[in-house]
């Protein structure tokens, strides 16, 4: 369960609704921050929007496959292929969503151990 305070944050003083707060806790955890740290570099420095930048690249890499694959799902309904035309699309779809699946645990990894690292380096300081 979320607590409004946490040791690592005890010096941030926000009220907030426990929507607001996992929606900060969420936003924290994906820049690899804590939750006071997110809140002030979000103040000073617009972190929201340099977060955004960062994970551009992921989303238009997954937007793309996902555009893909949709278009192909669209070309199966079709009745014009044969068989094996059939087979081979139905193949080409389980790829991409096996590489949306994978870039979805890849982005979920990278976040996590960047949080990781940045903790274990707080706990030492």
């Amino acid at each position: 369960m979320l607590s409004k305070s946490s040791l690592k944050d005890r010096n941030l003083n926000v009220r907030v609704s426990s929507e607001q707060l996992l929606v900060i806790d969420a936003k924290a955890c994906l820049s690899g921050t804590t939750r006071s740290n997110f809140v002030i570099n979000m103040i000073n420095e617009r972190w929201a929007t340099r977060l955004a930048k960062a994970h551009r690249p992921y989303v238009s890499i997954a937007g793309n496959l996902l555009e893909i694959s949709k278009k192909i799902k669209s070309l199966q309904s079709r009745k014009i292929w044969s068989d094996i035309d059939q087979r081979e699309l139905d193949i080409v779809v389980v790829k991409l969503n096996d590489t949306l699946t994978n870039l979805i645990n890849r982005i979920a990894a990278d976040q996590e151990v960047d949080l990781n690292d940045r903790n274990e380096k707080e706990t030492f300081e």
